[in-house]
């Protein structure tokens, strides 16, 4: 009778197979930690954001959480468990305003008066506090009502305020009581009485740089500071942000906004590598660019190279002439009868343009450079009256 025979055993220990499992496993766990670790932004580069965005923090989608002990942001606030309603968003802008004088306001613990403040929440299109739902992280040392005022009851601890757009449901934060800097808002309060309500239209729509922050508005404006008011107008009428540009063709000067309205058309150099940021900018010039953007914005196959083709041409006849159309550059005429006849530039009294800085004997005293505020003006009446 055959022997039967003896099965082999096993090898001892796990099957090969099984190490190769157990660092896949080990790998894709890892990698899930880091996707959680990644879902907690740094605040301090949270603020440099905020800070590029001019007070804006812009969409904050679900699943984003901020921590820092600092800031009193524990874990993330209901109002932003929801996605932004649009693909286009609004950001929201808010601005801790001035303290309010505690001697009348209610008495908190040891029968000390608590400090009030307010915020300002702005969207691009309202600063109406009831357009925006508001919260604090922190509600036991710092309330905020409806209305965006702030009652601080502990001084001692930190606390950050959210309004949330409830049109968008995009969410801005400001800091209170925190070492964090808030961003700074463009100030106007130095502006001239005629242009202060265009002047708060224009930042409500992120049309003042960030150049002209603090600065006193009534100056006359450069080249630099006038080419970024430029693109943000493009950007607002054509609905386009004009991405970063690599290869900087002027010497003097680096400034990313003057390269990108160099790059769509919008401005150019004085010379072959000199663009002179700092030079004063003059009415004609100022009318020029801006004719440029809303060409740029509304024209496809438009370039400043093909910008004296026929299909680019203006109307603006009717337009009447000023007194002075002798002394605007022929170069310059569509561009200033252009704007005037849509409202978006006037003349500066006696029927005179002041095309450019210098002038005629005769004329000389109403010659002078374009102001900020001017500049900012006519920037946002582009947008308005010309930006469908």
């Amino acid at each position: 009778m055959a022997k039967k025979k003896k099965e082999a055993e096993a090898p001892a220990g796990a099957p090969a197979w099984m190490a190769t499992y157990s660092d896949l496993v080990t790998l894709l766990m890892c990698f899930f930690v880091l996707l959680f670790a990644f879902s907690n932004i740094d605040a301090k580069k949270f603020q440099e954001v905020m800070n590029s965005f001019q007070g804006g923090s812009g969409p904050m989608s679900g699943g984003t959480s901020i921590t820092e002990d600092d800031a009193n942001m524990d874990g993330k606030p209901e109002m932003m468990e929801n996605e932004p309603s649009e693909s286009t968003y609004r950001a929201v802008m808010v601005k801790v305003q001035e303290s309010v004088d505690g001697k009348d306001n209610p008495e908190g613990d040891n029968n000390e008066p608590k400090e009030k403040i307010s915020v300002m929440a702005t969207n691009g299109e309202s600063n109406d506090p009831s357009d925006f739902e508001w919260m604090s992280s922190n509600p036991t040392a710092v309330e905020v009502d409806e209305e965006g005022n702030i009652t601080i009851i502990d001084p001692s601890q930190s606390a950050t305020i959210f309004a949330k757009d409830k049109d968008t449901g995009v969410v801005g934060a400001a800091f209170v009581n925190s070492e964090i800097k808030n961003p700074e808002v463009p100030d106007i309060s130095n502006a001239s009485s005629w242009a202060k309500d265009e002047l708060q239209r224009a930042l409500n729509r992120g049309l003042i740089p960030d150049s002209l922050k603090t600065l006193d508005m009534q100056a006359e404006i450069n080249r630099k500071e006038f080419a970024q008011v430029a693109l943000g107008v493009y950007e607002a009428m054509a609905n386009d942000v004009v991405p970063k540009v690599e290869e900087n063709p002027f010497i003097d000067t680096d400034d990313q906004d003057v390269l990108k309205a160099y790059s769509i058309g919008v401005t150019n150099g004085v010379d072959f590598d000199i663009f002179e940021p700092y030079s004063p900018l003059n009415r004609e010039q100022a009318a020029t660019m801006l004719t440029r953007a809303y060409k740029k914005a509304h024209f496809k196959d438009w370039t400043l190279e093909t910008d004296t083709d026929d299909k680019f041409k203006l109307d603006y006849s009717k337009a009447q002439l000023f007194k002075d159309d002798k002394d605007i550059s022929t170069w310059a005429k569509p561009s200033v009868y252009f704007m005037v006849k849509n409202g978006i530039i006037e003349g500066v009294g006696g029927n005179l343009f002041a095309p450019k800085s210098y002038a005629s004997q005769d004329n000389a005293m109403a010659y002078a450079t374009m102001t900020r505020e001017q500049a900012v003006v006519i920037g946002i009446r582009m947008v308005e009256n010309l930006g469908e």
